[in-house]
């Protein structure tokens, strides 16, 4: 008895402790798109891009926490004319509190990305995602696939279930 009285009092003081704040503590940097790790600022993958695309941006969202919620700041741009394995398509990056966690490419053509991705090791498919390497996760939808850190989106969902 004493044993669950221990775990559901830990499990109560887990439930309600302050989540952390998503993007804020970079354990480890992965590769999310060729030549893009999570954990950058909008402002060192701006300095990546070539000077030719042009950059819209999507969202801009400033949440500044309070009580025991941190901040939620969502940022997000799309490149139209973006080049990856030789396929044309839109980029979209998107940020938590100024830090990269997720590319999604839209290819013009679909069925060649998803080939050339095969080329390079890269099984995606429609039913399960691949986890490239530790962290991250392609999953391939309909008309994108989508490079995502888990760690950045496990403590997104942690953040909303939290304090939304």
């Amino acid at each position: 008895m004493r044993k669950f009285l221990i775990i559901v009092v830990s499990l109560v003081f887990l439930g309600c402790s302050d989540p952390t704040e998503p993007g804020s503590d970079p354990k480890f940097r992965v590769e999310l798109l060729k030549g893009f790790l999570s954990y950058q600022s909008p402002q060192e993958v701006m300095q990546l891009l070539p000077s030719s695309v042009k950059v819209a941006i999507v969202e801009n969202q400033k949440y500044p926490g309070g009580g025991s919620c941190t901040k939620f700041d969502t940022y997000t741009i799309k490149i139209k004319s973006w080049l990856d394995r030789q396929v044309p398509g839109t980029l979209r990056m998107y940020f938590i509190n100024d830090s990269l966690y997720q590319t999604t490419f839209h290819p013009n053509n679909i069925s060649l990305y998803v080939e050339r991705l095969n080329a390079d090791g890269i099984q995606v498919s429609k039913k399960t995602p691949e986890v490239v390497e530790t962290g991250v996760e392609v999953r391939l939808t309909l008309n994108h696939v989508s490079w995502t850190h888990k760690q950045i989106s496990n403590e997104i969902g942690a953040w909303i279930m939290q304090c939304s």
